[in-house]
């Protein structure tokens, strides 16, 4: 119960906020399954870091120095998830540019679930084939 109320509140809060400041990008998702990982699906995920998460959250529940990304699930649950790779040079606020170093090189990064009893590891996809999965990407 806990979990959704504060997986609203996220929703909200982005959904509300007058600056809001967190990428949109469609990639490529997947998550560890007991035996390899799931299919891949195409969804928009918000890219964030922590400090703009805590912000947004109205907490300290979350690394200021690090970036995260959200996806959405239907009836307004979210997967809060930590981004393993190391992006330079990210300001305060996650930004195209940031999303465009993320997934530059190897199209894809690694993720790990947070506010999990317990952490399940996933796979985001910015690029297939060395096209970005978001046309945004380039405009």
């Amino acid at each position: 119960m806990k979990t959704r109320i504060l997986c609203f509140i996220v929703l909200v809060l982005f959904c509300t906020a007058s600056s809001q400041a967190a990428v949109r990008r469609l990639c490529l998702v997947s998550y560890e399954k007991q035996i390899g990982y799931s299919d891949e699906v195409k969804v928009e995920v918000n890219f964030v870091t922590g400090k703009e998460l805590n912000k947004a959250t109205k907490s300290f529940d979350y690394d200021s120095f690090e970036n995260y990304a959200l996806v959405w699930f239907k009836e307004g649950e979210v997967a809060i998830l930590k981004i393993d790779e190391i992006v330079l040079g990210v300001g305060a606020e996650f930004t195209n540019e940031d999303f465009k170093k993320l997934f530059r090189i190897m199209g894809e990064c690694d993720a790990v679930q947070v506010k999990r009893k317990s952490p399940r590891k996933w796979k985001l996809k910015g690029k297939d084939f060395l096209r970005w999965v978001d046309p945004r990407v380039e405009k």
